[in-house]
């Protein structure tokens, strides 16, 4: 493939030309066909050899570039970097429903440039990797791996259920912070990682950070001019990476139950959170939420917030998508004030834990309390009269917390709802534990029987027909199925009415017999014990 090169280029290549240490091929970028996709001049045929390889894949892959920018790189080697990056991504075909790509620049700090979704089309994203700037700095690589865990692999943020998670370190040193658990933590919820080390880079550190197996995941340049020596092979695993069907987060397999249930979250957002920590809190509530099929026939998940006073941020029902969801939660305000959780809760009881907000007879309820500090007001009884209402409660504390009190909030086991960590940054930690637990409480509600119908009564008798009528059990069914036969022996007959109906007329009778009868409710596949009746018809 050739491409034109601007008057510059040109120049610049004849200098290169004139040098009598010139190589086969110069490493040199400049556009083709409006991208940076031209690195090689040959210097035999006497063209710019421009990228051709493609990652022809129809499949989904959320990648999240984490770019060292520290001093030690310097402003000529992050261009060089920038160029690098712009051949890894030209491969991919970009679009909210293919491959997304985001990007952090670390040094002493992590900073988002942006994220997932942020670019939805290849000439976005190729010019703002044009327009990278270089942020300087200490290398906290540690650091930098929890960052993108915590804030940019997350569903707030354009990251998707069904995509393959993949993550790539660029970087020139040894980290001045620990990296193993860090990176642990990206591999455990099954993010793919690569480590890419020029220069002054730690060998053992790079395979402590990248996924398995190293001779795909690892690669190693001694300066920045040879980086783009090792960009095909890269970029065709990478592609190779993107192709592979996509497994869902470890810990987050996707809680797949027809069960219904309403969560409300109860989250702390007094003064002692703190506007940075309460962002950490969103991401984890985001999380968290992810793992459910959101919907009025499925999960809903409403959500207080409170300090000195309660505040109702949704209602269980004012969120049917999850997507509408998952924005509601980024938009989320820090309230501000003192912890009041024993007011809280009792808000919580007497306000979204309603029928009129959405609250359904036959779902599951559960309370989560997210909170960083001990209670100013008494939270034993209303905690325990929330459950004795049947509200499965859970409590995840933070720094300042008391734990006997998370534990005098929480239903029991205490092992299987009661979560703490000593700062906010290990919030993330916890996510796995929590989900699966929450999802064995939903999944558990599948096994449970029903409620069956009680007092049945018969009425209008004829010598063909008679009235059957019933008391429904608490909740919201789906269907009565009523079957009927013959006492003495014969073959059933069935009816199936609606779940608010609870009367109907068995016709076409025989006359002077006795006949069986059984009414079930049924919600979704599940079916409640019989309620069972008899009733002989009258004589012609």
């Amino acid at each position: 493939m050739k491409c034109r090169l601007s008057l510059a280029a040109v120049v610049a290549l004849l200098a290169l030309l004139l040098s009598s240490s010139q190589a086969q091929e110069q490493d040199f970028t400049d556009t083709c066909g409006g991208y940076l996709l031209c690195t090689r001049w040959h210097t035999h045929t006497h063209h710019c050899v421009c990228a051709d390889t493609q990652c022809n894949t129809t499949a989904k892959a959320d990648i999240v570039l984490l770019l060292d920018g520290s001093w030690s790189i310097g402003h000529m080697n992050f261009k060089t970097i920038r160029s690098f990056i712009a051949r890894l991504v030209s491969v991919f075909d970009i679009g909210p429903d293919r491959v997304q790509i985001g990007l952090v620049q670390y040094s002493d700090d992590p900073r988002t440039e942006w994220h997932l979704n942020a670019h939805p089309s290849k000439a976005s994203l190729l010019e703002a990797i044009a327009n990278l700037s270089y942020k300087e700095g200490s290398t906290m690589t540690g650091w930098a791996l929890r960052y993108i865990c915590n804030n940019n692999f997350n569903p707030s943020v354009g990251m998707r259920e069904d995509s393959r998670k993949i993550g790539v370190l660029i970087t020139d040193g040894k980290s001045q912070d620990e990296v193993y658990f860090k990176s642990k933590n990206l591999r455990d919820r099954g993010i793919k990682l690569y480590a890419i080390g020029i220069g002054n880079y730690d060998e053992y550190e790079l395979k402590t950070i990248a996924s398995d197996p190293d001779e795909s995941h690892i690669y190693q340049v001694s300066n920045f001019q040879f980086l783009l020596d090792i960009v095909d092979n890269v970029t065709i695993n990478l592609c190779n990476s993107v192709k592979a069907s996509a497994p869902p987060l470890s810990g987050d397999a996707q809680c797949n139950t027809t069960a219904k249930a309403d969560i409300v979250l109860l989250v702390d957002g007094s003064w002692s959170v703190g506007r940075v920590n309460f962002k950490t809190v969103r991401n984890f509530i985001a999380r968290v939420v992810s793992v459910f099929d959101i919907g009025p026939e499925s999960v809903q998940i409403g959500l207080t917030q409170y300090s000195s006073d309660p505040r109702t941020e949704w209602h269980l029902n004012a969120h049917p998508t999850k997507a509408s969801l998952l924005h509601a939660i980024a938009k989320l305000p820090l309230k501000g004030g003192t912890t009041m959780t024993g007011l809280a809760l009792n808000y919580m009881l007497e306000n979204n834990f309603k029928p009129n907000v959405g609250m359904r007879g036959d779902s599951r309820k559960i309370g989560i309390l997210i909170t960083d500090g001990r209670s100013q007001d008494e939270v034993i009884r209303v905690s325990q009269k929330l459950r004795d209402r049947g509200i499965e409660l859970y409590a995840v504390g933070i720094a300042h917390i008391d734990e006997n009190e998370l534990k005098s909030i929480a239903s029991d086991p205490d092992e299987s709802h009661v979560y703490s960590v000593t700062d906010f940054e290990f919030l993330p930690d916890i996510v796995n534990d929590l989900t699966i637990n929450l999802y064995n409480s939903l999944k558990g509600s599948d096994d449970e029987p029903l409620e069956a119908p009680t007092n049945l009564v018969t009425s209008e008798v004829k010598q063909s027909s008679f009235r059957t009528t019933w008391t429904p059990p608490d909740g919201t069914m789906d269907q009565f199925r009523v079957t009927y036969s013959v006492a003495a022996g014969g073959p059933p007959k069935e009816l199936l009415v609606e779940g608010s109906v609870t009367t109907v007329v068995l016709e076409n009778l025989n006359p002077r017999t006795e006949y069986a009868i059984s009414v079930y409710a049924v919600v979704g596949e599940r079916s409640s014990e019989p309620l069972r009746g008899t009733e002989t018809t009258r004589d012609g």
